[in-house]
């Protein structure tokens, strides 16, 4: 009876070790027409750093020329088609004259807001100072 019980645990410990290697993989879904702009401008930046460190790999030695060609032109061709994905996207959604006026406000207001912070420091300043009290520096 030991032995049975030892031999069906051995048995479930093999199963849960070895699950991993047998489950099937899901592949990564190429990009669809209706992909967010935040998961193509993650992707895009995932891209490029996978560009830098494949360079980098590179001229540490790390990867042969032929394979380092290889490589980028993959990673290359991912980047262009989100990139057309991304502006393709960007079209669909031209910015209204609305919004184009209530950036144009928010500028201004800015703007008018510039002579009451030190362009040194930062710091808040009255309409009359001419010096800044924090940093000194001429207003």
């Amino acid at each position: 009876m030991t032995v049975a019980v030892a031999i069906l645990l051995a048995a479930l410990a093999f199963a849960a070790a070895a699950y991993p290697f047998f489950r099937h993989q899901r592949r990564a879904a190429p990009l669809a027409r209706g992909s967010s702009l935040k998961e193509l401008n993650f992707r895009r930046d995932h891209t490029y750093a996978m560009l830098k460190e494949l360079e980098s790999d590179y001229q540490s030695g790390t990867l042969s020329e032929e394979d380092y060609r290889k490589l980028e032109s993959r990673f290359k061709s991912k980047a262009v088609s989100i990139l057309k994905e991304l502006d393709d996207l960007q079209e669909e959604r031209p910015l209204s004259e609305d919004v184009e006026d209530d950036i144009e406000k928010q500028v201004s207001g800015l703007r008018q807001r510039k002579g009451s912070f030190c362009p040194r420091c930062g710091a808040r300043q009255t309409p009359d100072a001419r010096f800044c009290p924090d940093c000194g520096g001429r207003l």
